[in-house]
Order: structure tokens, then C-alpha cells, then sequence
């Protein structure tokens, strides 16, 4: 039986061989984990922080409109209370022309002080206007008595009805008074009134910094429903909010919009 006979590598043959090998290895042990670097997905960029200030002033503005929503409704049953307790206008002290008269210089107004108006016709009729309603008032009468715009001699007819109605308008100013007194409804007025401006403050200040994300621009959106729902309340006109505020809420969707498509 022939046995076969193993040729051993010279040493210098050998230690290149070795070297050759590792060289391969260590090649390809580079191709594998670059090919396993490239499967990872790339690493998710940062998140961006939305200003703390911001959210803060979120935070603050929904409390204070309900608030201020709260404020309304007290406001609106006080005002139910003071129109149930208040004297009717007795009649003969509403003025029955069109225009000013001599002691009726003040408007008939409601438990709030807003002016009643009523129809009137132009002479020609060919128009129909909206006036206030004008009441004898006795303070102004009284005065017009002093400055002699007005003769009162309670010896003549005249005198004597002119003083009879300067009492009952004593009295109506005088029972209508203490009616809104006890209502409560100046009091509710002003909480209300004061809820409207802290609301307003605080919806504000959200547009004197620049949201980072949507998240501020809702919190921007939020404190422009704010304001418009409290604009009325402190005399503004309607639609005021939306003229101050308006373009700016869209600058900053339109600024971080498009820095979203640059991502």
C-alpha cells in the first residue's frame, strides 16, 4: 500500500500564505460590517422642543375663559333677577315726539344702560329710522327748572303737572335703582368684565413668541377663539381680534410648514 507523502511548505511560503490569509479575513470582515451599517436605519433626526413659554400660556388661557364663561352666565341671571324686581316706566313720563324735549334729554335705557330704540317715520314717511326712546328724567329736569330753560310756577296747570311728574320720576329712578342694586348685576358686570382682559392679556402675550412647532401655533390659534369671544365684552367691534391677530397665526403655520418640507 502506497502511502502518500505530505510537502511541507518551506517557512518563508508558509508565513506569507498566513499573511495573504489574514489580509482576506480581515477584507472581508470590513464588507460585512459595512453591509450590516447599511441595513440600520438612519439614526431619527432630534425633536424639536416646543418654547415652554408657549405652552405655559396654553395652559393659563382655558382656565381663565372658562372664567370668564362662568362670569356670563352670573352676569345673565342677575340680569333676569334686576329686569323681574325693576318698576315698568309709567307712561306719561315717555316723551311722545320725535325729538328733545325740555327734561327729556335722557334715553330710556335697559337694566344695563343700553339705549331701547323704536321705529320712527321721517315726516314724509318715506323712511323709517331707529331712535332711542326719551324719559323725563327729574335731576335734568330739575336743572333746566334752575337754569330757566324751563318755567315751572306750580300756581298754573302746568306747573302743578310738571311737578307731579318730576315726583313720579323720583320714585321709578329711585325703585330702579335699588332693584339693580340688589340684583348684584354691576357686580357680575365687572367680574365679567375683568375675566374679559385677563383673557385678552394672556392671548395676547402667545403672539409675542415665535412657536417652534404646531403645537404652538394651535396654542396661537387657541388664544386668537379667546380673544374673539372676549372682544365684545370690552367694547371692541367684532372681528377685531382676527385684524391683529389673524396674520400673524398664519405667518407662523406658513413658516413652520415650510421648514417641514425642507426636512
Amino acid at each position: 500500500m502506497k502511502t502518500e507523502k505530505t510537502t511541507l511548505l518551506p517557512a518563508t511560503d508558509r508565513r506569507s500564505f498566513l499573511r495573504r490569509a489574514v489580509t482576506a479575513l480581515a477584507a472581508g470582515a470590513a464588507v460585512n460590517a459595512t453591509a450590516v451599517v447599511a441595513t440600520r436605519p438612519a439614526p431619527a433626526a432630534a425633536l424639536v422642543q416646543e418654547d415652554p413659554a408657549i405652552v405655559a400660556l396654553g395652559e393659563r388661557i382655558e382656565p381663565l375663559l372658562a372664567t370668564y364663561r362662568n362670569a356670563g352666565e352670573a352676569r345673565l341671571k342677575a340680569r333676569a333677577v334686576a329686569e323681574a324686581n325693576c318698576p315698568a316706566v309709567p307712561e306719561e313720563l315717555v316723551s311722545k315726539g320725535h325729538h328733545d324735549c325740555v327734561g327729556y334729554s335722557v334715553s330710556l335705557r335697559d337694566v344695563e344702560g343700553n339705549e331701547i330704540l323704536h321705529d320712527v317715520f321721517t315726516i314724509d314717511r318715506t323712511q323709517c329710522v331707529r331712535l332711542p326712546w326719551r324719559i323725563l328724567n327729574s335731576e335734568a329736569t330739575k336743572a333746566a327748572i334752575a337754569r330757566r330753560n324751563l318755567f315751572c310756577d306750580r300756581r298754573t296747570a302746568f306747573g302743578k303737572k310738571l311737578a307731579r311728574l318730576i315726583e313720579t320720576a323720583e320714585k321709578y329712578e329711585a325703585e330702579r335703582e335699588a332693584a339693580i342694586e340688589r340684583s348684584g348685576l354691576e357686580d357680575a358686570r365687572e367680574r365679567q368684565y375683568l375675566a374679559a382682559i385677563d383673557v385678552q392679556t394672556q392671548a395676547f402675550l402667545a403672539f409675542e413668541i415665535e412657536p417652534r412647532t404646531i403645537a404652538g401655533v394651535l396654542v396661537q390659534a387657541q388664544a386668537l377663539n379667546a380673544c374673539a369671544e372676549t372682544e365684545i365684552e370690552l367694547g371692541y367691534s367684532r372681528g377685531r381680534s382676527a385684524q391683529l391677530l389673524g396674520i400673524a397665526l398664519a405667518q407662523s403655520l406658513t413658516r413652520l410648514s415650510s421648514l417641514t418640507e425642507m426636512v
